[in-house]
Formats: structure tokens, C-alpha cells, sequence
């Protein structure tokens, strides 16, 4: 059996979201995908078959959906605030204490209109949670079978509690907290249902995870994911191309670290003419041996210099071509001299 973890990370979601897209789109099959948090409705959305319309939940979210006017959201992202900005935002702040936390409402009602409970029942795709229940401080780790019918978003809800929500009964007259406080990363619940091919998506979420098992396969971000209670369109975007490309980096379907690239086989073809000190000095800077990896860097230390995309996939001729030609440089000299250095062609 093949079974898919997904991390709790709130905003960061939509990363799993395009890293499974990647993995569907390599012929990859779930038997079993469990989730925390923000992982648990992800989860859902793919054992229901809608991947598509959780792409396009992710790309029309705001942070209201959880309590959070969307003007402190820009004002928080804008570090340069005008008093009034700071007033308004007070009085935001004071109405989320005032409350005594955020409204979550708002966010079942999104899981109600986007959850096909029926779908999610039929699958294919055994599916499970994590929450706790504060009554008696349990991990609960449920499947589909454990959970009542017609309960499903209020578990997903019960799983994604983080402290700063309002405390409100839910299930079973119960109060839930978010299961990142047990078990943020569910692997070890694929392996009790019998996975022995287990895939694990992490989005750099804040929790506890068991270390009992670890995950064949464990897909990460190369680059921050932002914050995870702030829904950023932005980030949220960002976030799922780099779940997409990082899990064909991943898995040696692109050439790269924090950019991407085609697959490219003349690495040594172009670095034919560089002076073999200057290279060396360069395996130093950079910790690496082959020839491949000290033209990734080097072209990745400009482009991240000049803040280049990062969230489209290159070919080596052509970005070689676009740094010469724009006049593009870094702070280190030796790694200029390496990439103008560069010939693609005879």
C-alpha cells in the first residue's frame, strides 16, 4: 500500500496542494492520504477526487476565511505604517481579543461548500485526521470509518484548532485542539494501516511530530513559505508552484536548488574553458565536487541577486544568454567571471 502524509501549516497549504498535482501528474497512486490541520483538508480534497477545486479554493482564500481583516493582512505585509494604519489595526486586534480569539465559522462554512463528504466516503483513497480532545488531553487518529456521518468538516475543523481561535464546542459537546499538538505529520499512521511506500509532504508548520517511522520519499520547501495564519494571495500562489516544481526537483525531473531548470546534459561542454583554479576556488565556495552543480549555484547566486523569478523553469542556454545581455551580476567576482565565462555554443 502506498500512503501520502500531509503536514499542518495553515496558509502554507497550498504547497501540498501543487506537490501533489506533480506527483498525480508522474503516475503516482494513494492508497491511504492522512493529514493535521490544514493537512487534514488537503487530504480530503484529494481522496474526494477535486484537486482542481482545491486549487482554486487555495487561489481565492484570504485571511478572512479565519477571522482577519484582509487590511491588516497588506499592513502587516507593508512594514511602513502611517499612525492611522496602526490605530485601525489596534482596533482589529482588540476586536479579536475582545472575542477572545478568531472566528472559525467562516472557515467551515468554506470546508461545508468545497467537501463532497460522500466523495470522500467512496473513495478510492482511505482517508485520515489528527486532532486532540481537551477533555481528556487524547490523540484522536481517525479514519473516515471512525468519523459520523456528517461530521467530517467539523473533525477537519477540530483538527486545524489552533489556540488563537475562539474556543467553542464542537464535537460531541467537546473542545478540540489543532492535532499539529500530537502528531503534525501523520506518518506513523500510515504505517498502523499497513503502508509500506509512505510519501510525506512537510510546509515548515509549527508542531510535534512522532519520529517513529520515517517517509520514503519526504518532499520540503527550498524557500520560505511565509506566515501560516496570514492567507497572502501572493504566497499562496508562490507556495503552490513551488510545491509543484519542488517535487519534480525532487524527484530528478529538473536541475536545480532554489530555481529550476531543464534537464540539461553539457555541463562540462560549457565550462570547457574556465581556468581550472577559478572552478576549484568555486567547489570551495559552494561545498561541491561536480562541474553541474557549480554552474547551478553560481547562476542561481546571480539571478537571486537580481531577484529573478523563481517560480517558472529555465533552460541553462537561455538564462546564460538573459544574464549576459542584461548585464547581470552578484557581489562575488569569481562567480561573475565563472557565468560570463560560459560558452553554450561551439
Amino acid at each position: 500500500m502506498v500512503g501520502l502524509a500531509l503536514e499542518g501549516g495553515g496558509a502554507k497549504g497550498s504547497y501540498e496542494i501543487g506537490s501533489y498535482v506533480a506527483l498525480k501528474e508522474m503516475g503516482i497512486k494513494f492508497d491511504m492520504v492522512v493529514g493535521t490541520s490544514i493537512g487534514s483538508l488537503n487530504a480530503a480534497l484529494i481522496a474526494q477526487g477535486d484537486i482542481n477545486l482545491a486549487k482554486n479554493l487555495y487561489f481565492s482564500a484570504s485571511s478572512e476565511m479565519i477571522g482577519i481583516d484582509n487590511a491588516l493582512v497588506e499592513s502587516f505585509k507593508d512594514k511602513k505604517l502611517s499612525k492611522k494604519e496602526i490605530k485601525d489595526n489596534i482596533k482589529i486586534l482588540k476586536k479579536i481579543i475582545d472575542n477572545k480569539g478568531l472566528d472559525v465559522n467562516k472557515y467551515k462554512q468554506i470546508i461545508d461548500e468545497n467537501l463532497d463528504e460522500d466523495k470522500v466516503r467512496n473513495s478510492k483513497i482511505n482517508y485520515g485526521l489528527v486532532t486532540v480532545r481537551t477533555k481528556d488531553l487524547k490523540t484522536l487518529e481517525l479514519t473516515i470509518k471512525d468519523i459520523e456521518k456528517g461530521k467530517l468538516s467539523e473533525y477537519i475543523v477540530a483538527s486545524s484548532y489552533l489556540p488563537v481561535f475562539k474556543m467553542n464546542k464542537i464535537i460531541d459537546d467537546s473542545y478540540y485542539l489543532d492535532g499539529g499538538f500530537a502528531n503534525n505529520l501523520p506518518i506513523d499512521m500510515l504505517k498502523h494501516y499497513g503502508c509500506d511506500k509512505i510519501y510525506a509532504i512537510r510546509i515548515n508548520g509549527v508542531g510535534f511530530n512522532k519520529l517513529f517511522y520515517k517517509a520514503d520519499y519526504e518532499i520540503s520547501p527550498t524557500k520560505d513559505t511565509g506566515p501560516i495564519i496570514l492567507f497572502d494571495n501572493k504566497d499562496i500562489v508562490n507556495n503552490y508552484y513551488m510545491g509543484y516544481y519542488d517535487t519534480l526537483l525532487y524527484f530528478n525531473k529538473l536541475d536545480g536548488y532554489i530555481y529550476y531548470f531543464k534537464k540539461f546534459k553539457y555541463y562540462n561542454f560549457i565550462t570547457r574553458n574556465i581556468d581550472k583554479k577559478l572552478i576549484d576556488l568555486l567547489k570551495v565556495k559552494f561545498l561541491k565536487k561536480d562541474i553541474k552543480d557549480i554552474v547551478l549555484k553560481s547562476i542561481e547566486e546571480i539571478l537571486n541577486h537580481n531577484k529573478i523569478d523563481y517560480y517558472k523553469v529555465y533552460k541553462i542556454p537561455k538564462i546564460i544568454k538573459y544574464i549576459k545581455k542584461n548585464n547581470l551580476k552578484c557581489n562575488d567576482i569569481f562567480v561573475n567571471d565563472f557565468v560570463y565565462n560560459l560558452k553554450y555554443f561551439y
